[in-house]
């Protein structure tokens, strides 16, 4: 039998060619023929990619190191975060006191109390990291909120509404600058200018804001409490354009799917007669959608509304959010000299209602967590000619792909950053006075649950059906891969199926629960513990490295 002309091509050329591809064609390549599923196989370079893709990672732009530089670096990165092991590296940073925060792309913003703002990178030890701060000085109008991009030298500061002495409007400004390259000049990218401004015919003096940055895309959601209603919109930063301009006080949250669409938590308290008080889920086109005037959310035509299961009538919804991290579009600075980082299509969002049960003392947390896959999914099946809004049952959409879970802890409303690719963190809700407070870590990234399961005791691979997830510590990896069912009753109306599997481990924290007023975040490399209590300077991180941020108050 002759060879195919493509084995009569030079081995080392041949295997020059293959080592371009990506995971996705590697594995094509295994299927054809033996002979390439050999080359793929016995090739470092091709099982790096492919241990990249297992691992929910993509390669560093411009890392100069050698290939085993890299294997080194993948495998100390995976072998901290599956055995949250702590690292040696250690940092403390106080708290500022200026009321304003934010953890995105590996760096932490504070603003001061003088109302300067302080950066701090983040270290990640495997990944070659290095931690450096800078400032950045007052501003000459008061900031009331702001969003930032590290990988595109972007700071948002959103400045506090003015009456405009003309229009009688008040205006709110979004200024465009540069991060750390040059902080506080306005960004040379924002080629539309580095302030964009929205006027409102009402003032709220207690109006709040959600702002996220993605890409090109800037959405900011303008939450009204006494006057006028939620507004939430959307503009390409960098030309000034604006991309989407909707209304209504039941727009909750947002965040974005991709860089054509974004993702609204939609809540309406008051439904016409016979319907019930439904949670939504409501993906918007941005390209398909007007950006004019303003369209009110319950009257958009083209949209795609996925159903969460319907709670019961005796249960009151008192907040309804959703957080994923990073951006769908973010990636590292074509300078940056890392080997690796989260790959694009590996998000993880959190939809967290905080409800309270008629009876129950305490208010209760709802958690719904679904990888954008899922969500990516019902986009790619949904008729393009479609007319209307597109209507997606529980049973379609969340049923297998979600995982739903009740928890009587809460989430910190101030320190959000709880989820990070696929990774959700929080704290274990068991230690009492002498103890020491543990946390758990989940991931829900699919490879490694697969292939991970299989080599663990039995005892760690939950596969019948539970209404709840093991509330044990377990320092040891556990995996879920059977359902869980949640039976009708004092919540939900039906009963709630969830399959999505995922795996979690707990690892103690060197605080006792007695000195417990702590909360937990996370980022690509490390574990934060923000302590409002604790007098200790350092504490060990994990992953790559831990946190401690702490009061000095």
């Amino acid at each position: 039998m002759s060879l195919s002309p493509l084995f009569q091509i030079p081995p080392e050329i041949l295997l020059d060619c293959i080592e371009l591809l990506d995971y996705k064609s590697l594995l094509t390549c295994r299927q054809v023929c033996r002979q390439l599923r050999n080359l793929v196989d016995e090739d470092a370079a091709c099982q790096y990619t492919l241990d990249l893709y297992t691992a929910g990672l993509e390669d560093g732009p411009s890392f100069s190191g050698t290939l085993s530089d890299r294997f080194a670096a993948l495998n100390q990165y995976r072998e901290g975060w599956d055995q949250l092991k702590w690292r040696d590296a250690q940092m403390d940073v106080p708290m500022k006191q200026g009321g304003l925060w934010e953890l995105y792309g590996g760096v932490l913003a504070q603003q001061t109390q003088t109302k300067t703002f302080e950066f701090t990178r983040l270290p990640g030890i495997s990944r070659g990291i290095a931690s450096n701060t800078w400032s950045l000085e007052k501003q000459r109008y008061k900031v009331r909120d702001f969003g930032m991009d590290p990988s595109q030298d972007l700071l948002v500061l959103l400045e506090k509404p003015g009456l405009d002495g003309y229009s009688h409007d008040w205006v709110h400004r979004a200024h465009f600058l540069s991060l750390e390259k040059n902080p506080g000049a306005p960004h040379p990218l924002a080629k539309g200018g580095p302030v964009i401004s929205h006027a409102q015919n009402f003032m709220d003096p207690e109006m709040s804001y959600t702002i996220q940055v993605s890409g090109n895309l800037v959405g900011i959601l303008i939450h009204t409490i006494q006057a006028g209603e939620n507004e939430f919109l959307v503009w390409d930063w960098k030309s000034g354009e604006r991309k989407l301009y909707l209304t209504g006080d039941e727009i909750r949250a947002f965040t974005f799917l991709s860089d054509q669409h974004v993702l609204l938590c939609v809540l309406d308290l008051f439904p016409v007669e016979d319907e019930d008080v439904e949670p939504t889920l409501v993906v918007v086109d941005i390209q398909r959608s007007g950006a004019g005037e303003p369209e009110n959310i319950l009257r958009l035509d083209e949209c795609i509304v996925l159903h969460c299961p319907p709670f019961q009538d005796t249960v009151g919804i008192a907040s309804f959010g959703i957080r994923a991290d990073p951006s769908p579009t973010w990636r590292p600075d074509e300078k940056s000299s890392i080997p690796f980082h989260l790959a694009r299509d590996n998000r993880l969002y959190v939809v967290t209602l905080w409800i309270q049960v008629q009876n129950n003392a305490l208010p209760l947390w709802v958690n719904l967590f679904i990888p954008s896959s899922t969500f990516m999914s019902v986009v790619k099946s949904t008729p393009k000619d479609a007319s209307g809004p597109h209507s997606v049952s529980w049973e379609a959409w969340g049923q297998e792909g979600s995982r739903l879970m009740i928890s009587d802890l809460p989430q910190s409303h101030t320190w959000v950053c709880y989820v990070y690719g696929t990774r959700y963190i929080a704290l274990e809700p068991h230690q009492k006075g002498n103890e020491k407070v543990w946390c758990r870590v989940y991931d829900f990234n699919d490879l490694p649950i697969r292939r991970g399961q299989l080599n663990v005791k039995p005892e760690n691979v939950i596969e019948k059906d539970s209404e709840m997830v093991s509330p044990r510590v377990s320092a040891e990896v556990v995996y879920q891969t059977g359902p869980i069912t949640l039976k009708s009753g004092k919540i939900f109306k039906d009963d709630v199926t969830s399959t999505l599997p995922f795996r979690w481990k707990s690892v103690e924290l060197d605080i006792l629960a007695s000195e417990r007023k702590c909360a937990i975040m996370c980022s690509e490399d490390n574990i934060i513990i923000v302590n409002s209590t604790s007098s200790m300077g350092v504490k060990h991180v994990v992953g790559s490295n831990a946190l401690l941020m702490q009061s000095r108050s």
